[in-house]
């Protein structure tokens, strides 16, 4: 018999050593104290901290069986994942492909498919490419799939100027919906109950606006919701999720300041309320407030002074209280709550 030399049998060790690592990792008890599922990238690889390293990988948590699922182990970047409604499938945007630059990184973005049960990835890009019958454009980003899944928003280059567009499945055809030099979403684009309206945040200037998009009829309603300014000094201000087809909230952060405000927006009289007045102790907020469908609780990002990563957070709208979901010193980014899945 064959033996291996001992540098050969130190480096096969390694191997099979790093393989049972990560795949010990996929699967893990995880009690969430929230119905449904929450999906988001985390930085388990590296330092851990997606602001300084822009790779993380897809996680997902689900109440029914009580676990935490690491989907991915790759390295790539992985941004805004979103669960399709039959529970089966991940659509979120990557680079992966193309244009390998620096690290290995794709300059370019593109939106792809996972099969959760078998972990495929398909590009979807191609797919609605051939649909339409032409590419849908560069640098593809933020996609946000619609509650019933007929319909899927995004950020695309085309002619160097970026669309906010959606797909729509049952037609097979892109729509463009507004053009912009400073459209890029400063976070999640949130689509309403009933597919019909879309909010987003961007930054104009020192401030932030809400932006509204009503798709209900082909004369698309584009509504600014006003940035909210208090002693003449503006707030950021960042888009939340859905209450009900006419209310939503949102929350705005004065700079160097702990003082977060969550607005609940009307449309039926363009109301704007105070849902909370709170002072926290976070360094920052991200902008994944995540109201269920109640109004009894809110998800978010926050982190605490000193460890300049993201954790998940339960907040009571109407108490104050706050419970600490997640405990890892890795960073997350970019949560979305299913509580029906």
């Amino acid at each position: 018999m064959n033996e291996l030399h001992p540098i050969s049998s130190f480096i096969l060790l390694l191997v099979v050593s790093a393989t049972i690592g990560c795949n010990s990792k996929k699967v893990e008890t995880f009690e969430l104290p929230v119905d449904g599922k929450l999906v988001y990238v985390e930085g388990i690889r590296g330092d851990g901290w997606i602001t300084a390293n822009p790779f993380g990988e897809l996680v997902m948590l689900n109440s029914r069986d009580q676990t935490r699922h690491v989907l991915t182990w790759d390295g790539f970047y992985y941004a805004h994942p979103n669960l399709t409604p039959d529970g089966k499938s991940l659509i979120f945007e990557s680079k992966r492909a193309g244009n390998i630059g620096i690290a290995g990184l794709s300059a370019d973005s593109d939106i792809y498919r996972m099969d959760l049960k078998t972990k495929d990835i398909t590009n979807l890009n191609h797919e609605i490419s051939s649909y339409v019958g032409e590419s849908i454009g560069h640098r593809i980003s933020n996609p946000s799939l619609s509650p019933t899944g007929s319909k899927l928003a995004m950020v695309r280059l085309v002619d160097w100027q970026f669309h906010l567009s959606y797909y729509d499945f049952e037609n097979k055809q892109i729509v463009d919906l507004t053009t912009d030099e400073n459209l890029k979403p400063m976070n999640d684009i949130r689509w309403s109950p009933d597919d019909e309206k879309l909010i987003y945040s961007i930054r104009r200037g020192f401030s932030s606006n809400i932006i509204l998009i009503d798709i209900s009829n082909d004369d698309y309603k584009i509504t600014a919701i006003e940035s909210y300014s208090e002693d003449g000094e503006p707030y950021g201000c960042s888009a939340g999720s859905w209450l009900d087809n006419y209310r939503f909230i949102y929350s705005c952060t004065r700079p160097n300041s702990r003082y977060i405000k969550i607005f609940e927006y009307n449309l039926s009289d363009s109301s704007k309320n105070y849902s909370t007045i709170l002072r926290t102790d976070f360094d920052f907020l991200l902008p994944s407030l995540i109201i269920n469908k109640n109004g009894d609780n809110i998800l978010f990002l926050g982190s605490r002074p000193g460890t300049n990563v993201a954790n998940i957070y339960m907040l009571n709208p109407v108490t104050g209280e706050m419970e600490q979901i997640t405990f890892s010193d890795t960073d997350k980014r970019w949560l979305r709550w299913y509580e029906n899945l």
